[in-house]
């Protein structure tokens, strides 16, 4: 699984994708939820953006 820096690391990078810590929590949360209640099916699902 691919995440963004944290915020903490890009202070001197205002361009550079970045997330809070609670947000990539919460992200890796969802993802592990889903694998749970979803992982016997093919989910076909687009999401996210190119950098």
């Amino acid at each position: 699984m691919h995440i963004p820096y944290m915020m903490e690391q890009v202070v001197n990078r205002p361009t550079t994708p970045a997330m809070s810590l609670v947000d990539i929590r919460r992200g890796i949360e969802a993802a592990i939820g889903a694998i749970i209640e979803h992982g016997d099916q093919e989910l076909k699902l687009v999401g996210g953006e190119t950098h």
